[in-house]
């Protein structure tokens, strides 16, 4: 398969859903999947207020940049 160099992705958990790990859960899994179609890299975006969405970011190591 060919090499990609990024896929861009949008992340949503129900409200009942949230604070149990599941948007951490959902990113971690849809890296894995990416790196086996071989995506170099995903790039997402969030807005500066959306605080639940940063901490996934943060907790999978994603980089930021403005």
């Amino acid at each position: 398969m060919a090499e990609r160099d990024a896929a861009a992705l949008t992340l949503a958990v129900a409200p009942e859903a949230r604070n149990l790990g599941v948007g951490t859960l959902l990113l971690e899994r849809l890296a894995v999947l990416a790196a086996r179609r071989d995506v170099r890299d995903l790039v997402g975006a969030a807005l500066v207020d959306n605080e639940p969405l940063l901490r996934v970011f943060r907790r999978t190591g994603l980089e930021f940049h403005e």
